[in-house]
């Protein structure tokens, strides 16, 4: 897939849209860098919303488990 960045980490990932990350740990502390516009734009994990996130801020989502799917709920931006 064009564009995306893998990460990966022990304990945390930092993620921007379109990323794939990998977590050597499970919980995994996830930070998602949502894309600039015009938000807030609602983020959800697996189709749950989990937090509101400013355009173009850093936001904690918390501790997840296992593989997730994380969305910019109408951002216009690839799902990470």
């Amino acid at each position: 897939m064009s564009g995306v960045r893998p990460v990966s980490g022990v304990m945390q990932v930092t993620v921007k849209p379109g990323d794939t990350a990998n977590c050597d740990s499970s919980p995994c502390q996830v930070s998602l860098v949502m894309a600039l516009g015009w938000g807030p734009y609602e983020v959800a994990d697996n189709e749950t919303k989990i937090v509101t996130c400013p355009a173009g801020q850093r936001v904690l989502l918390g501790g997840l488990w296992g593989s997730n799917a994380i969305k910019g709920v109408g951002a216009n931006v690839p799902s990470t």
